[in-house]
């Protein structure tokens, strides 16, 4: 046995040999193991080395050997170090007897690493089954179509109990249309093809016939040692139908847009003939072309005839908010000066602003400033938002046209008022179709609510940024800045103008 223990003492074999538990060999690598010299070692047994639940066992086992009963020669025992740091060990145990004596001889392997490891990975995949188990997506894995897991969601999507759902043919779960793009996405992407979409949706069958919708994610794993498909499903068959009617909803609302535009379309023109009859007719009264009329009737005849015209006036723009909306608007576009729109605007509603005890003016730099606009409709949008100026500033106040130049190649018009101002509130709004303020100060004044909302459109027409800035009791601003592909930038001389106006 000496030999034997000269032999053990420089291997890298942890080696312990003991005569009823007390330690008489233990070479370095034992000794490290237990955090001791091996000196240390021989002054103490076995059992101060074990776990207390341990010593029956271990004692029971030696007992017997002695006896001859079978007993395990490999084993794994809960040891500790001498700091008392716990251990998982290995025992590979062979007795001999020297001198009289049974001498358990133990070849010693630390296992605490492994199984920690082997805790750690058994610890992890009860809790990604636990997730996949508790998951509301669906999951499951097949090879060559058949499922061979699947957690309790994929089942209930498809109306399965979870028992009966492995083994099921994938292919029994797609609805017949969408067999082939399934079968040739699924063939591809074990192929290799890279460029198979991972994410896809189809009809799927449920277990009582009827059809769902889901949407499938899935990838090539290893499972069990051979690959497989890994499918993650959900059921989106509610936010289908929700999509449906939405689809629905705006069809339906698109098409009672086209026939409310069409209605207003038609209607302009119809009422367009009579309202100009009754302007031209009260017009020849009030003016008594065709003889004396009564003072009484020459009032009549004047109310109708403003009466008309603003009639009229609802009728264009409602007209022009049909031609806007139906994309049958087009522009007829030209070098145009926005100083001569301005003079243009201000000569026309200067007897109105006179009239309203206003001063009206313009400012603009003493060389033209040149976009590419139609010019009627850069008239209409003016004379919109000056006549609005007008309406909305009382008496003694002004309204100021001016035109820009701006420093970054882009050009500007604005209305510039200091009447009654528009709340904060209301200033997203005031671009809406039919708006308008509740006030009693605007309720005097007639109005359709539609000559901003023509303004923001055509404005959108021409490309050019609106803008509106107000405070109550200041007054108003209303811009549109022209972007810079719009801006002649070569010279014109006013008197070569040509722009129609």
């Amino acid at each position: 046995m000496v030999k034997f223990h000269g032999l053990m003492e420089g291997s890298l074999q942890a080696f312990i040999s003991h005569v009823d538990g007390r330690i008489v060999f233990a070479n370095s690598a034992a000794a490290d193991i237990f955090g001791c010299t091996p000196s240390e070692m021989l002054e103490l047994t076995m059992w101060d080395f074990m776990l207390p639940s341990e010593v029956p066992r271990l004692k029971a086992y030696g007992h017997a050997r002695i006896e001859g009963d079978p007993v395990p020669e490999r084993y794994q025992m809960q040891a500790r170090r001498l700091d008392g740091t716990p251990m998982e060990l290995e025992f590979l145990v062979c007795t001999e007897i020297n001198e009289g004596q049974r001498v358990f001889h133990i070849f010693v392997q630390n296992r605490t690493n492994e199984h920690q490891a082997q805790r750690l990975l058994a610890s992890s995949e009860r809790k990604f089954r636990d997730l996949v188990e508790g998951s509301i997506q669906g999951l499951f894995v097949h090879r060559d179509w058949k499922i061979i897991y699947a957690n309790a969601a994929a089942a209930t999507i498809f109306g399965y109990d979870p028992v009966d759902f492995e083994g099921i043919d994938v292919r029994d779960l797609v609805a017949a249309d969408e067999m082939g793009m399934v079968e040739d996405f699924r063939n591809r992407r074990i192929a290799g093809d890279a460029s198979v979409p991972e994410r896809y949706e189809f009809q799927g069958v449920h277990a009582d016939g009827s059809q769902i919708w889901v949407e499938h994610f899935s990838r090539v794993v290893e499972w069990d040692e051979a690959p497989a498909v890994q499918t993650t499903i959900m059921d989106i068959t509610q936010r289908k139908k929700i999509e449906g009617s939405l689809i629905n909803a705006k069809d339906r609302a698109e098409h009672a847009d086209r026939a409310k535009t069409e209605f207003l379309g038609n209607m302009s023109h119809e009422l367009r003939t009579p309202l100009n009859a009754v302007i031209g007719f009260s017009q020849l009264i009030r003016e008594q072309v065709m003889g004396d009329v009564s003072p009484q009737y020459v009032d009549y005849a004047a109310s109708i005839h403003t009466s008309g015209q603003h009639l009229l006036e609802l009728v264009n723009d409602l007209l022009d908010v049909a031609s806007i909306e139906s994309g049958s608007m087009v522009l007829h576009e030209e070098p145009v000066d926005l100083s001569e729109i301005a003079r243009t605007c201000e000569r026309m509603l200067r007897g109105r602003a006179l009239r309203a005890s206003l001063l009206i003016s313009i400012e603009r730099p003493d060389t033209p400033v040149m976009v590419i606009a139609d010019a009627r409709r850069l008239k209409q949008v003016f004379i919109n938002l000056v006549g609005n100026s007008i309406k909305f500033t009382e008496q003694g106040g002004s309204v100021i046209i001016r035109v820009e130049a701006l420093d970054d190649g882009r050009a500007r018009m604005s209305v510039v008022d200091n009447g009654i101002g528009i709340q904060k509130e209301h200033q997203k709004s005031v671009f809406d179709a039919f708006f308008r303020v509740d006030s009693s100060f605007v309720s005097k004044r007639e109005g359709t609510g539609l000559g901003l909302p023509l303004v923001r459109a055509l404005a959108d027409l021409h490309q050019a940024e609106i803008g509106l800035e107000s405070d109550i009791g200041v007054g108003t601003t209303i811009s549109l800045t022209f972007p810079e592909a719009r801006v002649c930038h070569d010279s014109f001389d006013e008197s070569d103008d040509e722009s129609g106006i």
